[in-house]
């Protein structure tokens, strides 16, 4: 990858579906260059643009952490719990005998019999969970990059239709997938289509992150819940989404009100990472996991939703 090479993935980190006019002019070539590179970096996997769905808008919004500890210190694997079968997300805490994972349900009471499920499963000795009040996206781990760090919120009580939940389907696999094959894939005009595409944008319903290289997840990562300065806290998550290696903040209530998922290439940057996170003005206590990611699909929704939007 070459400095014009940096600097279109640096504009499509910004904007994941920029125009090639606005690539050409970020990367100081003209629009028939910034296209064919781009058609280069995509078509080989160097780059990749992809949309990542936020659970409200697909019909679970209640969304939350377990933390699922062993009794005898040792897990099967997932992929053979059924339990865990929905969670896009799955780690194990190096530290001590326990697995952590991400999931969205639609109700409280889902998320209440599926503790209950945990609990059952004859190695486990304790599932606890934490909710999630509000998602906010930082800046992104190494190789991957979200589009307008900052809050996530779905603006819009409008449920998705067919045609809707189609583009979600399709930008997942494909964010910068042109106007003209969304439109003859859901059966819409392309105008009519721009503007589907837009409204999922605009409304939170659907954000982009950029992929550079193998960025699948991998690398040294930590957990890191943070208690603030109740007059502060806005400030330390602002600061957060800021920083680079933070993938996610969540919102939570509890002894520690914030969640991060912190994400380096080694285990000297995970450590600076974390000194700079913890000890941002505002924060009062903090503590550290550090885990190992045992299942990553980019995505917040359960595998069920997903395989629904399948393309």
């Amino acid at each position: 990858m070459d400095e014009t090479d940096a600097r279109l993935t640096a504009a499509l980190a910004r904007d994941g579906r920029a125009s090639f006019r606005d690539l050409a002019e970020a990367a100081g070539v003209s629009p028939t260059a910034a296209r064919a590179r781009v058609a280069r970096l995509l078509g080989d996997g160097t780059v990749r643009v992809v949309a990542k769905a936020h659970p409200a808008a697909l019909g679970q919004p209640v969304v939350y952490l377990v933390t699922l500890r062993s009794r005898t210190g040792e897990f099967p694997p997932v992929d053979e719990v059924a339990e865990l079968d929905g969670s896009a997300w799955i780690a194990r805490v190096t530290t001590a005998p326990e697995l952590v994972f991400q999931m969205a349900v639609p109700s409280l009471d889902d998320l209440y019999a599926h503790l209950r499920a945990l609990e059952a499963l004859p190695w486990a000795e304790t599932a606890h969970s934490t909710l999630y009040l509000r998602l906010h996206a930082g800046t992104g781990p190494g190789g991957a990059a979200h589009t307008d760090p900052g809050p996530w919120r779905v603006a819009s009580t409008r449920p998705l239709d067919a045609a809707d939940r189609a583009l979600v389907g399709l930008l997942r696999a494909d964010g910068r997938a042109a106007y003209t094959a969304l439109a003859s894939a859901v059966g819409l005009s392309v105008a009519a289509t721009r503007q589907r595409v837009l409204r999922l944008l605009e409304t939170g319903a659907i954000r982009l992150t950029t992929l550079v290289g193998r960025a699948d997840g991998t690398g040294e990562q930590a957990i890191v819940t943070l208690r603030a300065d109740g007059h502060r806290r806005r400030g330390v998550i602002e600061a957060l989404t800021a920083l680079p290696g933070v993938d996610y903040i969540g919102e939570t209530t509890g002894p520690h009100d914030l969640h991060c998922s912190l994400v380096a290439p080694t285990l000297p940057a995970l450590a600076a990472l974390t000194a700079t996170a913890t000890s941002l003005p505002g924060v009062l206590a903090h503590t550290v996991e550090p885990i190992r990611v045992l299942r990553h699909r980019l995505a917040w929704t359960t595998h069920p939703v997903e395989e629904d939007l399948a393309p």
